[in-house]
Parts: structure tokens; sequence; C-alpha cells
């Protein structure tokens, strides 16, 4: 009777020990807690590694505010910058799955952090397995963009759309890079749909935007980003799509001189100084392909459009044989690749060399599936023969290119180059050429109404929307494109 006595006596102290445990640990709770809303992490830490120890002793680790102490402490780790200790907490508490206390934006930012991208991708993709949640497309969607994979960026953002479609961010993150991957279409749709959603006024003044540039209005893409700019001005993602509609409605000097400020701020950015070998190509100045081929870096030369570039400034001082060296070596290395062929193709046209021309598009076939880059070729040899090259020797080389209608791509040519030049008028000029040939051909009268706004001849513009609406057979795209077209015609 008496050993009875004394384990009941045992059990009693062990319950009263453990709750009085147990408020202890509340308590602590509370210091940890407010000691981390204070930024104090070094101490919080403590805390919370004592509570943590506390349950490890007991044995008690499947008690919910052991995994929450863990979270806790992974949160003071975080702070501190002891990336590894942070993430072997999350993960844990990731793995017991709290609803109040989810881990698993701390375990992406850490893999980030230890510059591991591909591991969070990998742990992003093991949680959609397990559950389709729009928060865990979004975040995958932005890791992919953020190692330049594209495809599957925009791949794994059309799915989380497909579960949300009225979230804001998703939808500029959509619309800008399908205008990185040149689908401007796409880009144009997406941004209309966020500024119908939208009550932001940034947002809604870049949808605008994008939507102009995507139809090709420049000028009045470019006012839109300059709105965003006036309040933001270090803002880089409107200051890179106000350069691009700069350079692509030919205003050549403020396209330098914000080229010059986005370099100086950034020198590493590729992409700028390739924006700037763009534009002596377009002007067709030899002097200034000079200077900004000479500004790059070694690595940067070795790219295709300085090589390019470089070719360009020395046809232009005749010479012609370091150029075509320049060019046939660097297709020999890459010959798998279209990036040289175009060029070559245009120089050895210039030069009026067929047998060598012949033997290039022999190569092309051996080495690479398709078909030539007819346009790409053109506009190389307008670049070195200049906007007045008559349109039958465009045509006799788009003929020799292999292009299925000669005189059309020779017309587009000659209005390509127009336009990237500035000169709308001549543009204008061989768009109604184009109409005349392809009378079914949306794309011609679409172009011709869009010049003519650009040059303010409102008139024109309705007569050749009246020509486009005509025509009864349009591809899919072009439903947000009338919409915007009839807004601006005041219909």
């Amino acid at each position: 009777m008496r050993i009875h006595n004394y384990f009941l006596f045992a059990t009693i102290l062990i319950i009263l020990l453990s709750g009085i445990a147990n408020a202890s640990v509340g308590s602590e709770f509370n210091d940890g807690l407010n000691l981390i809303s204070k930024k104090k992490y070094e101490r919080a830490l403590k805390v919370f590694q004592g509570i943590v120890s506390h349950f490890e002793r007991s044995g008690d680790i499947e008690n919910q505010r052991y995994v929450i102490a863990r979270y806790y402490r992974a949160k003071c780790n975080l702070n501190l910058s002891n990336l590894e200790d942070a993430l072997n907490d999350f993960l844990f508490v990731d793995k017991a799955d709290l609803p109040t206390h989810p881990a698993w934006q701390d375990i992406v930012n850490i893999y980030i952090l230890m510059k591991e991208d591909k591991l969070a991708i990998s742990y992003l993709e093991e949680k959609i397995k397990k559950s389709r949640q729009f928060d865990y497309y979004f975040e995958l969607g932005r890791l992919y963009w953020r190692i330049n994979d594209r495809e599957n960026a925009i791949n794994v953002f059309e799915e989380a759309d497909s579960i949300d479609s009225s979230f804001n961010q998703l939808l500029f993150y959509m619309s800008y890079l399908y205008w990185e991957m040149g689908d401007y279409r796409d880009a144009g749709r997406t941004a209309q749909r966020l500024e119908k959603i939208s009550f932001d006024n940034v947002f809604n003044q870049y949808a605008r935007g994008l939507v102009y540039h995507s139809m090709g209005l420049y000028e009045k893409g470019a006012d839109e980003f300059r709105l965003i700019l006036n309040a933001n001005p270090e803002d880089i993602t409107m200051r890179t799509l106000l350069l691009d509609c700069l350079i692509k409605s030919a205003d050549f000097d403020n396209a330098d001189s914000l080229l010059r400020e986005l370099i100086e701020n950034n020198r590493e950015d590729a992409w700028f100084w390739f924006k700037a070998c763009e534009i002596p190509l377009i002007k067709r100045d030899a002097a200034e392909a000079e200077v900004i081929y000479n500004s790059l870096d070694i690595e940067l030369k070795k790219q295709t459009q300085p090589v390019c570039l470089k070719a360009f400034s020395l046809v232009m001082k005749s010479e012609n044989e370091e150029a075509e060296t320049m060019l046939a070596q660097a297709r020999e290395r890459d010959a798998e690749k279209t990036d040289y062929y175009p060029i070559l193709a245009a120089l050895k046209q210039h030069l009026s060399k067929p047998d060598d021309l012949a033997d290039l598009l022999l190569r092309f076939g051996e080495n690479i599936d398709g078909d030539f880059p007819v346009d790409e070729a053109l506009f190389w040899y307008l670049t070195f023969k200049g906007p007045d090259a008559l349109q039958s020797e465009l045509t006799d080389f788009a003929a020799q290119l292999g292009s299925d209608n000669p005189e059309i791509s020779s017309c587009l040519a000659l209005s390509d180059f127009a336009i990237l030049t500035g000169d709308l008028e001549k543009a204008l000029m061989w768009v109604d050429l184009l109409i005349r040939h392809e009378e079914d051909n949306p794309e011609h009268p679409y172009l011709a109404a869009i010049l003519s706004l650009r040059l303010g001849n409102t008139v024109k513009a309705k007569e050749y929307w009246d020509m486009f609406l005509a025509i009864p057979v349009k591809i899919d795209d072009w439903g947000y494109i009338e919409t915007e077209i009839r807004l601006l015609l005041g219909e």
C-alpha cells in the first residue's frame, strides 16, 4: 500500500512539474517573440534554443510547440545570416506542415541567398506535385526567370494564371516576360488584362505603355513610361522599356543619352551593350560602331552582336577582306547556329560573290534544319548598301536565299528598314505596295493604319483600318488590338 502511494505521489509530482515547465515554456515563448519584434535576434535565439532543448530533453518532439520553437529559432538564424542552421529548422517545420507557420517561402529565400537556385526550383517542383497552389507556381516562375530560363518561366506563369487570373503582379511579370521574348501580341494582350483589373496607377501606366509598344505606337508607349519615371526616376524596368521605345521610334539622341546612363549604372548588363550595338547599325554610322565596339570588354566582344558590329564598321571602311575573315571564322565556330549566316550572306551579295554565296547556302543546309533567315540577311544587305538600294536588287537576293515570294520579302525589308530609321513616309509607301500585292493579308493595312497614326494622319488611318476590317480572315490575337484602334480613332 505504501509502495502504491509512492508511485501515486511520483506521478502527481511529474504532472505538476510538467505543468510548471509548460507554463514556463509559454512565458519564454512570449519573451522570445517580444525580442524578435524588437529585432534583438541574438537574445531571441537563446530563448528559442532553450525551448527546443527543453522538448528534446523530455523526448516530447511531437509537441506542436517544439515545431513552432524551431520555426522561430530558424527565423532568428535567418536574420543573423546563419543560413544552414535556419534551413535545417525550416525544412523540419515544412515537413510538419503547420498551416499557421508556413516555412516554404523562407526555404526558397535561403536557397536564393545561398545561390542555390536549382535547389529552390527542385523544392518548389516537389511542393507542386503534392499541392497545386498558385503561390508555388508564381514563385517557381520567378525562379526560372531569375536564371534566364524564359520558356519554363512563362509556362509556369501560365499555369499560375489558370488558377488565379486576377493577380496584378503575375500579369505584370507575364506581360514583361512576353516582351522580353519578343512575343509582342501576347505582351499587349496580357498588359490590357492587367489594366482592366488594376487600381494601381503605376501598373496602369505600365500596362498602357506596353499595349502601345506591342501595337507599334512607340512614341505613345514612351510617353507612358516617362510618366512613371517622373515619379520613380530610377525604375530600371521602366527605363529599359523606354529605351526600347526610343530606339524603335528612331529617337536616337534620347536613346543614346539614356543608354549612357544605364551603362554607367550597370556595366555588367550585356543587354544594354547589345542595344547600344543596334543604334550604329540602324544609323549606318561606322564611327559610332567603332566607338561602341572599343568600349566593350573582351568577353562581350566574343558575342554575336559585337562581332557583327565590328564587321559592319570594317565594311564601311572598305576593309572587306578583314570583315569576311572575321565572320567566316565566327561562322565556323558556331556552324550549327544561324547567327552568322545572314550577315555573311549579305556581305557576299554586297561584294558580288555569287559562288561564295552559293557555297554558304550549301553549308547552311548541311548544318541547320529549317529555312534560311531571309529577313535578317536582307536587313544586313540594307545596312551595308543603304536604304536607297533598289528593290530589284533585294528581290534578286531574296530569290537566291530561297524566299517563297522574293518581291514581298524585298518590300517588307524596305518598309521595316525605313521604320527603323524613322522614315515613316517612305515606310508607308512600301506598305502600300504590299497591300496591292497581298490584298487578303490583314498585317499590311494594319501596319499602314499604325504608321498613319504615328504620322498624325487620323483620316488616312481610318481608311486603312476600314481596309483591315473588310478582310474576313484574321488570326486569333487581333482582338485586343481592334479594341485599342477603335479607341484611338474615336469610334
